[in-house]
């Protein structure tokens, strides 16, 4: 339905950061393999791959291995972000002992909450608030955002600029 909206009489057109919350993950551990295998998008294609799912369930195992409790042993019912804890373990070392080192050190959930407000301060304070600044209309949705469709490259651009700019900075 999103394709059917205008504003103004103008189609709106949508921008996504893939594997928005695991890229922002590496920058936070400096992990350059994630990183890269974020901006590449091979990250889900490589759970999908290890689980034998579909995107979209490779992409609800890593939130539930990222965001829910640490893992100690797999059962039936953590299978799979079980195994996506192992996978981060072997390919993602360095994110897997921070994920793990951030869950074990006060209540799990934390750790989510600080990875969403880390993406809405890249979005909402950093990349809307320039499209605010320039006078273009912009609608954000978690990891993503809306504007006229007649603007959209000059909204790629602003938001390959600010990506840039705002993701080194989030960091130091």
């Amino acid at each position: 339905f999103r394709d059917l909206l205008y504003v103004e009489g103008n189609l709106l057109a949508g921008l996504d950061l893939r594997a928005a919350q695991p890229t922002l993950l590496s920058y936070r551990t400096e992990d350059e393999d994630l990183r890269s295998d974020c901006l590449e998008d091979k990250l889900y294609n490589r759970i999908s791959q290890t689980l034998s799912v579909s995107r979209t369930e490779a992409k609800e195992a890593y939130c539930w291995y990222c965001y829910g409790p640490n893992l100690e042993k797999q059962t039936t019912r953590n299978a799979r972000p079980y195994q996506v804890h192992k996978l981060f373990e072997k390919y993602y070392p360095r994110t897997y002992k921070y994920v793990w080192r951030k869950k074990s050190a006060k209540n799990y959930k934390n750790f989510s909450r600080e990875m969403m407000a880390l993406e809405s301060k890249l979005f909402i304070d950093g990349i809307y608030q320039e499209m605010q600044q320039s006078k273009l209309f912009g609608l954000t949705v978690h990891d993503g955002l809306y504007c006229k469709a007649n603007d959209w490259q000059e909204v790629t651009r602003l938001v390959d600029d600010k990506l840039k700019s705002n993701l080194a900075k989030l960091f130091t």
